[in-house]
C-alpha cells in the first residue's frame, strides 16, 4: 500500500504556480487517473479489486490507510 500512497501524493498541480492552466489541470488529472489504472492492473489482483469495489468496509478502509480526502 506504500507505493498508492507515493503515487497519490507525488501527482498534484498547484494553482498558484505560474505555469498553471485549467487545461493543463486537466492533462494533470487525466495522467494521474491513467497512472492509477495502470498501477492498479499490475499489482491488484481481481479478486482483491474486486473485493475493494464490492465491500465500503474494503473501501473505507483504503481511503482511510491511503489517507485520502473523504
Amino acid at each position: 500500500m506504500g507505493s498508492w500512497v507515493q503515487l497519490i501524493t507525488s501527482v498534484g498541480v498547484q494553482q498558484n504556480h505560474p505555469g498553471w492552466t485549467v487545461a493543463g489541470q486537466f492533462q494533470e488529472k487525466k495522467r494521474f487517473t491513467e497512472e492509477v489504472i495502470e498501477y492498479f492492473q499490475k499489482k491488484v489482483s481481481p479478486v482483491h479489486l474486486k473485493i475493494l469495489l464490492t465491500s465500503d468496509e474494503a473501501w473505507k478502509r483504503f481511503v482511510r490507510v491511503a489517507e485520502l480526502p473523504r
